[in-house]
């Protein structure tokens, strides 16, 4: 049987609508703090999925600038 890795994809943000879910850095789960700067830098990518998780109760996510946040 194959496991699926979960893969995230950022995207960045123009706008950020009023109601947006939105996580700030030092919200974030240490693993997943510890992966977005990569994440950024690459426009997402395969994660764990305790990294995938930290994602899931937002819908952008801030760092640098805002981003978008898809599960694939």
């Amino acid at each position: 049987m194959t496991r699926m890795t979960p893969r995230i994809v950022l995207q960045q943000a123009g706008t950020v609508p009023n109601d947006a879910t939105v996580q700030h850095f030092d919200e974030l789960e240490p693993a997943v703090q510890d992966q977005l700067p990569e994440l950024t830098s690459r426009g997402g990518g395969r994660v764990s999925a305790d990294v995938a998780a930290g994602f899931e109760e937002c819908e952008l996510v801030k760092f640098t600038d805002y981003y978008h946040v898809h599960h694939l």
